[in-house]
């Protein structure tokens, strides 16, 4: 607490008129954090619907356009994701229901626009966790593997979606 006082130049003491403990304080930075995630991906998802793309295409397009917003999201703010997706460790902190999340409900909708009517359906929310968790993994391993030699982004992204919507 007083390291975030400190961050905003206020007296440690000022910090507890608004957040009574550290966990309400991480709980309301996670709260912005995916709401700023959520609307990075919402603008991805419009920017795909102002499209003329027939349909299918559409629907692929929209995961393309949402998958390469958060990859974007983690690079450009690492303190940030790291908030969302990284604090596992952290005491008292309580997971969101993945349900729930915004972000990853925009990220199922069009997931499952792009699956063919005809294909068998994974149980609910299990294609968009593979999904996301391939996401989560190009991105942390580019982060803490930076010697490595990566592809480009862009080509791994459409990798992972290739594999996710024709399996």
């Amino acid at each position: 607490m007083r390291a975030v006082a400190r961050r905003v130049n206020i007296a440690p003491q000022s910090v507890y008129l608004h957040f009574p403990d550290r966990k309400t304080l991480v709980s309301a930075v996670r709260e912005a954090r995916f709401a700023d995630l959520t609307t990075t991906l919402a603008a991805a998802v419009e920017q795909t619907e102002r499209s003329a793309l027939p349909e299918p295409d559409q629907a692929h397009a929209r995961v393309r356009a949402l998958c390469a917003a958060y990859c974007r999201y983690a690079q450009a703010h690492p303190g940030h994701y790291r908030v969302l997706f990284g604090t596992a460790g952290t005491p008292g902190r309580e997971a969101p229901q993945l349900a729930a999340m915004p972000a990853l409900r925009l990220l199922d909708d069009a997931v499952r626009s792009c699956q063919p009517d005809h294909a068998p359906r994974p149980a609910p929310l299990h294609a968009t966790i593979c999904l996301w968790a391939a996401l989560h993994g190009l991105v942390t391993l580019r982060r803490d593997r930076p010697s490595f030699p990566w592809p480009n982004f862009d080509e791994l992204i459409d990798c992972v979606i290739t594999a996710m919507c024709t399996a």
